[in-house]
């Protein structure tokens, strides 16, 4: 099992598909799942956004009536081409000046592992349904526009989580995107400064007036870019900022909002500017009790493995938001993931062992009535 899930995960993270070019992965999984048996169906996302490719919704028909679904994304972050994997002491690196793409390719390396596992063996099991998200690196983008009429399990695990396995994540929080248009007046920054309204400094009084980073022990807030200006000898008279907000409390979330606008306000009529802000809420947080009978199957599970099992909170997103927010019970598996997102990136190959056991255990002991 170990050179197999091994050999999986590095075959997968050198096919590149970075968030909106996924096609060449997606087909190669398309084939394997009907390898195994699978039906396996496409949706329509890519006639909703510019992808070159749809997510997957496969089925693996079980005993019972009892059905759940395993979840991975097939995109990566920048850089993620050319990718070349290499193990030392134990984990998996890659060898260039790009990311290694075990987020969240280890996640559909024990996907596919464990099924693999199972159907060879000729295992009992739970009906499975899997899917597998385009960009969502993006913005949750692929589970966003996911057709839902085409899923049934009501319970389901997000593989895409970094830490140590073992972990799960039962609380996340919902995010909230705030964007302002500053609009002052252009002027000669040389011959007649005092004409213009300088829509950068305007929006910079405005940021350095408000709370940021951890707001409070449920908050976080970050303004992340700004642009504006053409050259330096003309006043700018336009800038546009973005910014987020997180919380676990829609209250606190709504509140730190509101003060981020007020600031944005307030420069704005302070120095006789204009301006329009606008936010959307991206996604949807989640609290499951640890005491929940499906969180417990999944302790259960990880423990008979010997593996300690242990939920947390984590204050990322992922698809687990927006399939909570669609009324279907899902937590985010931790799968190993260290520094995720950057060229230091690795995974331990104990973690996609021990992962896979896992998910085998939960899709081979059946739920108890």
């Amino acid at each position: 099992m170990k050179e197999d899930i091994v050999g999986k995960f590095k075959r997968y993270v050198q096919i590149n598909s970075e968030s909106g070019n996924e096609k060449e992965f997606a087909n190669l999984l398309i084939n394997e799942l009907k390898n195994l048996g699978l039906s396996v169906v496409q949706d329509q996302f890519k006639k909703l956004h510019h992808s070159n490719t749809s997510n997957i919704i496969a089925t693996l028909e079980g005993s019972g009536e009892d059905s759940i679904f395993l979840c991975a994304h097939m995109d990566t972050v920048k850089p993620g081409i050319n990718i070349e994997p290499y193990e030392k002491e134990g984990n998996i690196y890659s060898k260039g000046d790009t990311i290694l793409g075990a987020d969240d390719k280890a996640g559909v390396a024990v996907i596919m592992s464990t099924l693999e596992k199972i159907i060879e063996e000729k295992t009992p099991h739970r009906r499975v349904e899997v899917i597998f998200t385009v960009h969502e690196e993006g913005s949750l983008y692929g589970s966003k526009a996911l057709d839902y009429d085409l899923i049934q399990s009501k319970e389901g695990l997000v593989l895409d989580s970094s830490g140590e396995v073992g972990g799960i994540v039962t609380k996340a929080p919902s995010k909230e995107k705030i964007s302002a248009e500053v609009i002052g007046k252009s002027s000669h920054a040389g011959i007649a400064p005092e004409k213009g309204i300088n829509a950068i400094a305007v929006a910079s009084e405005a940021i350095s007036k408000m709370r940021l980073s951890n707001v409070d022990r449920e908050t976080t807030a970050n303004i992340g870019t700004m642009n504006g200006g053409d050259a330096t000898n003309v006043v700018p008279d336009n800038v546009n900022v973005t910014g987020e907000v997180r919380s676990f409390k829609d209250k606190n979330r709504g509140k730190q909002i509101d003060h981020m606008k007020e600031c944005i306000d307030n420069s704005i009529n302070k120095h006789k500017a204009e301006g329009k802000i606008t936010t959307e809420l991206l996604y949807k947080g989640y609290d499951i009790s640890e005491k929940d009978n499906f969180v417990q199957e999944i302790i259960k599970s990880g423990e008979e493995a010997g593996i300690e099992m242990f939920t947390r909170d984590s204050k990322g997103g992922s698809d687990a938001n927006v399939f909570n927010g669609h009324g279907i019970k899902t937590v985010n598996l931790v799968i190993g993931t260290q520094n995720a997102h950057t060229m230091d990136e690795y995974i331990a190959i104990d973690s996609l062992i021990n992962c896979s056991k896992i998910i085998y255990n939960l899709l081979t002991i059946q739920k108890e009535s």
